[in-house]
């Protein structure tokens, strides 16, 4: 017993002094030298008060906070029980090495003549690269599948963030992770090892990998904070920022699904899921599920594995239900061949006589509520004979429309304000439409430049103005308030 808990404290220690961790107290210490001098240059603080906005009580302590520190304990304690279990790098990189020399039928050194060093480069960028990569598809995975999403909202439930957030996470995807790190590595080295031998050499600084020691000891900690550091529109198609990964926990809708990446945003770029940080853009953190927010550990360690199981049940009766549907068209498929072709015959015959009849079906995805368009959908559906099939969802539908790609139903997306409209236009879901009564109706400052969105109504925002304020007349419109005359004066 006396041995398990030396083996647990020096667990629980060893990230905050190894520098292959990203809690090493030298990349902490950095990351909070880069937010103090952050705060002293954009707020123009004194070193004390940009201190107290670095280690602010209601974050270190907040309620949110204290789950990630109960959550670092419990999940040390587990994960030392579960990750000797797991399958090895070396058992892995074994099978893979004999597999090569079956696949290239025996053994060849490439570039014998090349310096050691060029090599160990060249394998300590290909890791860097596979790693971050990994780390890119996994992150997207959890996010776009139920079944783990249930298990990364843990992660997402975090209201405050601090560098120890990293550490919340459910037991669940930690396996995930370790198994995604011990195939990467194993899959790298192998591949090294096999065509340039001994010379696969890791490059490191401080005994971490050169590149990962950079990217920590320049602030990658304060991706899990609350100082908002953006590296400018150009650098942030290159690197996920602080403020890059704050957006990725926001609860606002446009920011749902977006900056996957660890160290690179080129993935998300490719992949369509790059988020830039607009300048003055609020940022609140949590799931955004519409519940209240709960950090005791049956939320946080119970209920997503109830949650997975009732997701992978539906499933399951889902995948029965489709086997049973297929062996019942087995049974009928000469009968159902015959039966079509003999349909197929008298709807030729038939079709030129009723061609003009055929109905014609519209199917809307709406964020706007069912009682409020069905006046205009009736009068349209009287006027026109069409039916209108309405799929109506406050948040979500937009995820709905990119998984069902070009299979889609929808005909017509309904949105309710702006920001909605940006989100379907970013991830490239609406079509062009070339239509005159559009253009004729809709004046152009109302409708998208390349006219995949069309603006049916406008609201109304009202500026209140003190009766004491005899200068009030000069504000026309939203534009005239960024005046400085109005500054410390609008609320």
């Amino acid at each position: 017993m006396e041995q398990l808990i030396t083996d647990y404290l020096g667990l629980l220690v060893d990230g905050f002094f190894n520098t292959q961790k990203r809690v090493f107290w030298g990349y902490l210490a950095a990351a909070f030298f880069v937010a103090v001098i952050f705060y002293c240059v954009s707020t123009k603080s004194t070193l004390r008060q940009s201190f107290s906005l670095v280690f602010s009580r209601d974050i270190w302590f907040s309620v949110s906070a204290r789950a990630d520190y109960k959550m670092l304990l419990i999940n040390r304690a587990i994960m030392m029980g579960i990750v000797p279990r797991l399958i090895t790098k070396l058992a892995i990189a074994t099978i893979l090495f004999e597999a090569m020399h079956l696949w290239f039928d025996g053994r060849t050194i490439l570039w014998p003549a090349a310096p050691a060093w060029i090599i160990a480069a060249c394998f300590t960028f290909s890791l860097f690269l596979l790693d971050d990569i990994a780390k890119y598809l996994v992150h997207r995975a959890l996010h776009r599948w139920p079944l783990l999403w249930h298990f990364h909202k843990v992660h997402h439930s975090a209201e405050t963030l601090t560098p120890l957030t990293v550490y919340r996470t459910h037991p669940v995807e930690g396996v995930i992770f370790a198994l995604r790190s011990v195939f990467v590595q194993a899959v790298m080295v192998t591949i090294f090892i096999y065509f340039f031998g001994d010379r696969a050499t890791l490059a490191t600084l401080l005994g971490a990998n050169a590149i990962l020691f950079v990217f920590n000891v320049t602030g990658s900690n304060l991706r899990h904070s609350h100082v908002r550091i953006s590296y400018g529109r150009v650098l942030e198609h290159v690197f996920i920022s602080p403020a890059q990964h704050q957006i990725h926990h926001s609860i606002n809708y446009r920011h749902h699904d977006t900056n996957f990446g660890a160290v690179l945003a080129v993935w998300d770029w490719i992949g369509g899921s790059l988020y830039c940080p607009q300048k003055g853009e609020q940022v609140r953190f949590g799931v955004g599920d519409g519940k209240v927010p709960n950090h005791d550990l049956k939320t946080l360690y119970l209920d997503p594995c109830v949650d997975a199981a009732g997701s992978f049940f539906s499933e399951f009766v889902r995948g029965i239900s489709i086997m049973k549907t297929v062996l019942v068209i087995k049974r009928r498929a000469v009968t159902t061949l015959a039966a079509f072709v003999a349909l197929g015959a008298i709807v030729a015959v038939a079709m030129p006589a009723y061609a003009g009849e055929k109905s014609v079906e519209l199917n809307v995805y709406s964020h706007r509520q069912p009682f409020l368009i069905n006046p205009f959908i009736n009068a349209y559906t009287e006027e026109t004979g069409t039916k209108v099939n309405i799929v109506f969802a406050s948040k979500g539908l937009a995820q709905r429309l990119q998984a069902e790609g070009e299979r889609s139903p929808a005909d017509i997306i309904l949105t309710v304000d702006i920001a909605r409209l940006n989100v379907y236009a970013d991830k490239n879901l609406l079509a062009p439409v070339q239509s005159k009564i559009l253009a004729a109706n809709i004046p152009s400052h109302l409708r998208d430049p390349k006219n995949r969105w069309f603006a049916l109504s406008k609201r109304a925002r009202i500026i209140v103005a003190a009766k004491r304020a005899r200068d009030a007349v000069f504000v026309k419109n939203y534009e005239d308030l960024s005046d400085t005359r109005w500054k410390d004066r609008l609320c």
